[in-house]
């Protein structure tokens, strides 16, 4: 690692909180994604192997990138612009607004709407309470993919760490889903995605305990999210495949047993367990970062 190099991270995202995202149609990212969507429908198959050859070369092509950008412009530039390109705080920020706004003004439709930009699922029947959620849920998957951990590889591994972990979390995007298409061939791009972000992780939710980010949360945001936060049933369908959710779904409702007599030491001492659990938690493919990340946001929300 250069010891200039954390200095290059922060010029990256500050680039990022200024500049925002370029159109799409000469975006890195969306290229680099056109790309790989041509290479899987040349790829295809039903087999763990053709998941692992597509993974190799996406993630070389990442790779590649970042050296090439780093020949051609040294360390300190490469690492700010192939930073900045990967990283995505503003948009998120942004679009999250928007929701919270829509959300305050009462206006369901378009919150809806919005938050249908954020997530990948259908959004036309969701209520306020879930579509808070989503917004959270969404928050705390993508601070930590497409900025944290953009932010720690770039500072280990300058552009090429960061264009390597932005090509594997957009193939993890793109095909590492529990579904009958991708259960074997994204099986590959997951778990690498799993492995990148395992610390990244923990550093984001770690950070955001600390952080106590209620403060900032619209009211109507807060008060919906918190309506729904610490049920056990809010990780059920997580938790019947992830040993991890269960533990931390544990964690959240130890801390809601107590909640009426704990004391300001005693929450930080809950808080200080929940921690302790997800550092020691084993790596699983059912994305327990978010779980993570979100039974950690639940706890702070609770207070």
């Amino acid at each position: 690692m250069s010891p200039i190099a954390p200095f290059a991270v922060m010029a990256g995202w500050g680039a990022d909180r200024l500049l925002g995202e370029p159109p799409t149609a000469v975006h890195p990212v969306a290229l680099f994604g056109s790309a790989m969507t041509r290479l899987e429908q040349h790829l295809y198959g039903d087999d763990r192997w053709r998941g692992v050859v597509y993974t190799a070369i996406g993630a070389g092509v990442g790779a590649a990138v970042g050296f090439l950008a780093r020949k051609s412009a040294g360390p300190l530039v490469s690492t700010v612009v192939v930073s900045g390109f990967a990283m995505a705080g503003k948009m998120l920020e942004s679009e999250s607004r928007r929701v919270a706004q829509a959300l305050d003004d009462g206006d369901l439709v378009e919150a809806r709407q919005r938050v249908g930009m954020l997530v990948g699922r259908r959004t036309d029947e969701l209520g306020e309470s879930d579509i808070a959620r989503a917004v959270i849920e969404s928050l705390a998957e993508n601070t930590t993919d497409a900025v944290i951990a953009t932010m720690f590889w770039a500072t280990i591994a300058g552009a090429t760490g960061a264009a390597s972990h932005r090509c594997i979390n957009t193939m993890d995007a793109m095909v590492g889903h529990h579904n009958p298409r991708f259960e074997r061939f994204g099986w590959a791009s997951a778990r690498l995605d799993d492995l990148a972000n395992w610390l990244p992780a923990r550093l984001t939710t770690g950070a955001v305990i600390i952080a106590r980010p209620r403060r900032d949360i619209p009211p109507r945001m807060a008060d919906s999210w918190r309506r729904r936060s610490l049920r056990r049933s809010d990780f059920s369908s997580v938790a019947r495949t992830s040993t991890t959710a269960r533990s931390m779904t544990e964690a959240c409702s130890e801390v809601e047993s107590n909640q009426s007599a704990q004391t300001s030491n005693e929450r930080l001492c809950s808080l200080d367990k929940l921690l302790w659990r997800l550092w020691r938690s084993p790596l699983q493919r059912t994305s327990s970062k978010d779980s993570l990340f979100v039974a950690g946001l639940d706890v702070i929300a609770a207070e």
